[in-house]
């Protein structure tokens, strides 16, 4: 087998790689291509020069990581910004390929309205594996008369009834490859009952 986790790796298309990301992100597989020219490969003993090599290896993607939980959450802050929280949340990876994305920010709604902006900092993407993560989100007043959806809200979590919503990605700071990927996402998830 090809084994190529201590092979430094470089990225010479910024836009092509972010083509990638984008791709890999929201497809259950993709085809990467892994070729070379000029290669020496020792044999037996013997070098034997100008060895090339293509090869397409087919990848499970990142498959829109629909597989979001959100498994609890606490109210830590009321104040004139909104209603604070920090929720506990999993992910399942089904890619053959893990990353660990350092700040990740999405815009969450219920019911088509913008509730508010929610993060996830330092989460690991552990290839074919699960991982558990923060996510700081706040209900921000500066969205309209939330007072309908906040009851409707309210309701089912006291009512043990699971509320739906959406996270639209808007970004990954700093890792220009990653935020269009990020930003391609949206993501169907509920906020489990009290």
């Amino acid at each position: 087998p090809l084994n190529l986790t201590s092979v430094a790796f470089t990225v010479t298309d910024l836009a092509a790689f972010t083509e990638f990301n984008v791709y890999a992100l929201n497809n259950a597989k993709f085809d990467w291509v892994i070729s070379a020219s000029g290669l020496v490969v020792n044999a037996m003993g013997v070098a034997l020069p100008g060895v090339s090599m293509n090869k397409t290896v087919t990848l499970d993607g990142f498959d829109k990581l629909a597989s979001l939980q959100l498994s609890s959450y606490i109210i830590n802050a009321i104040d004139d910004a909104g209603l604070h929280m920090v929720i506990s949340a999993t992910i399942a990876n089904p890619s053959t390929i893990g990353m660990t994305i350092p700040l990740s920010e999405f815009q969450t709604s219920f019911h088509g309205q913008v509730l508010g902006p929610a993060s996830a900092a330092g989460l690991t993407l552990v290839p074919h594996g699960s991982s558990s993560f923060a996510l700081n989100a706040t209900i921000a007043t500066g969205n309209g008369d939330l007072t309908p959806y906040l009851t409707g809200i309210f309701q089912n979590a006291v009512g043990g009834v699971a509320t739906p919503l959406d996270a639209q990605g808007t970004g990954a700071p700093g890792v220009s490859w990653l935020d269009a990927a990020i930003k391609s996402l949206l993501l169907h998830t509920s906020l489990p009952p009290l």
